[in-house]
């Protein structure tokens, strides 16, 4: 599986606590007064020790949208520094001049790193919290910004993190990186194909495991998985009980139990069941399809080693089903009318 890169650095994104990133940097979401405080703040003062408070009072605040480093004190290796970072309160300004603000304060914080040498550093979702910084728009921004300072130019920085909290808030992450990502030409990202299979990946989105419902035969179905699984055994209770796993891979490893019991023309009809799914789950869920168009005509490929027909097996030599689906599904969307993204543009 390929690493997601802008020239020389990684993008990787976790749900977890930035004070255990691992990271040479952490970004610390900080006040104006750089002072001890709640949420992402007082993890990190709690953490850091003592000391940390004792010099940043010395450093006489920082101005919203800009950035101040400091030693990591307590955290322990390869933590060495903390970047803070002071986003805006989102009540405090016009729209406009919040998202100024917070794009700026993200691209302080990635000057520091370059200036300093720095090879990594663990970002959280800056202003989202007590600041009150709208989720989803804070996302973008901060994507934008990051892979704007990162696009133009290499840089010593090796990896960025996006360290945050909650499995809606890594999704909407995901998503967006992801659009972002299959903006940028093949001589930026390193690969023109794009890979979807794991979770922690910017395309997990197209696998049929993501959790994206929808309605289709009167019913709802959690995943794409658990629809396609189901459609083994029509007019059986085994059916509901697919369609009622509690995961995508419960109803992979039931169906696969009862194989000896499933129709009889499955292989015939299994390409359409596939393509029946994946037009429920994109039709009802509007950003994976605005996802799936900003792809342009990019392969999209499951890197499944472990499939040979859905995927691209253990020589990479598979059939993948499902990505040429997927591609198929996209140029059906594009004849009817669907449009891209813009482009990812410099500045913020």
């Amino acid at each position: 599986m390929p690493e997601f890169k802008l020239n020389n650095t990684a993008l990787t994104l976790t749900d977890g606590d930035i004070v255990q990133a691992g990271t040479e940097a952490i970004v610390n979401a900080a006040n104006s007064e750089l002072a001890d405080g709640a949420g992402v703040t007082g993890a990190i003062f709690k953490a850091a020790g003592p000391e940390l408070a004792r010099y940043t009072v010395k450093l006489g605040g920082c101005p919203t949208g800009q950035a101040r480093l400091t030693p990591s004190f307590q955290l322990l290796p390869p933590t060495r520094f903390i970047i803070h970072a002071v986003g805006p309160v989102y009540d405090d300004y016009g729209p406009i001049e919040a998202v100024q603000l917070l794009s700026n304060a993200y691209r302080s914080a990635m000057e520091l790193a370059a200036l300093n040498g720095i090879k990594s550093l663990a970002f959280p979702a800056i202003s989202t919290g007590i600041f009150n910084f709208p989720l989803k728009m804070a996302t973008a921004v901060a994507l934008r910004t990051v892979l704007t300072f990162l696009k133009d130019a290499p840089h010593a920085i090796e990896e960025v993190r996006f360290v945050v909290r909650g499995e809606q808030t890594l999704s909407l992450y995901r998503l967006e990186l992801a659009q972002l990502l299959a903006q940028l030409p093949a001589e930026v990202t390193g690969d023109d194909t794009i890979y979807f299979y794991n979770r922690d990946e910017p395309y997990y989105e197209f696998t049929n495991f993501a959790p994206y419902g929808f309605f289709a035969k009167t019913t709802f179905w959690n995943t794409s998985e658990h629809y396609f699984q189901a459609q083994k055994f029509p007019k059986m209770a085994l059916y509901e009980e697919v369609r009622q796993a509690r995961t995508p891979s419960d109803a992979r490893k039931l169906a696969r139990a009862n194989f000896r019991r499933q129709r009889e023309d499955w292989d015939e009809i299994r390409l359409n069941v596939m393509r029946e799914a994946l037009r429920q789950k994109f039709d009802a869920n509007p950003p994976l399809k605005q996802l799936l168009l900003s792809t342009g005509q990019r392969p999209l490929v499951e890197a499944s080693e472990e499939d040979a027909f859905w995927g691209f097996g253990p020589d990479r030599e598979g059939q993948n089903n499902l990505g040429k689906l997927l591609m198929e599904l996209r140029e059906q969307y594009r004849a009817e009318g669907g449009e891209t993204p813009k482009a990812l543009e410099g500045g913020s």
